[in-house]
């Protein structure tokens, strides 16, 4: 690479790019700005065209998407006792499904061995949220989605727990009915 001492070069300076193998001085247009060459070439395999984005747009528009906002308390009276509130239960058609984007609950008084939040699809208990020995203010919460078909409910369960025993909670996604 050849030797370049600004110091020496003649006022007004230029700025040069190198190509690994000579200098050039950068081009600008008539206000000064910096010029570049774009090349482009044919798309890459595979890459979505304006006509794919076009279909996948369409396919968006079509999709009924439904926002909701499920708040549910749990009071319990009895102490010893196990208590299930079922949080959320939505009504879907065949091909429709809910995507619960976050959910919480909290033990705002009394007692409980263990709190935590579930699927329940008639059968089985699937839990995704607990605490064990909860204290008063203790916070279960879930920030990942959740999917859920048709015959799931979200269900908050509480075992063990003191008389007076109260459970409230949030859960927010949306419907996506097809």
């Amino acid at each position: 690479m050849p030797d370049v001492f600004p110091r020496e070069a003649p006022e007004p300076r230029s700025l040069l790019g190198w190509d690994g193998t000579a200098f050039y001085v950068v081009a600008v247009d008539a206000a000064g700005h910096g010029q570049v060459d774009v090349l482009s070439s044919a798309l890459p395999s595979g890459a979505a065209t304006q006509a794919t984005l076009a279909a996948i747009l369409a396919e968006l528009t079509t999709l009924n998407l439904q926002h909701f906002d499920s708040v549910w308390r749990f009071a319990g009276s009895a102490a010893g006792g196990a208590g299930t509130v079922n949080v959320f239960a939505p009504t879907l058609a065949a091909n429709d499904l809910v995507v619960v984007t976050t959910c919480y609950g909290f033990l705002s008084a009394g007692s409980a061995t263990k709190i935590e939040l579930a699927v329940f699809n008639g059968a089985v208990v699937y839990p995704f949220a607990e605490a064990s020995a909860p204290a008063v203010g203790t916070v279960v919460r879930n920030e990942a989605p959740i999917v859920m078909v048709t015959g799931d409910s979200m269900v908050w369960i509480a075992s063990n727990v003191g008389a007076g025993t109260v459970l409230n909670g949030r859960a927010v996604g949306y419907y996506v009915r097809t």
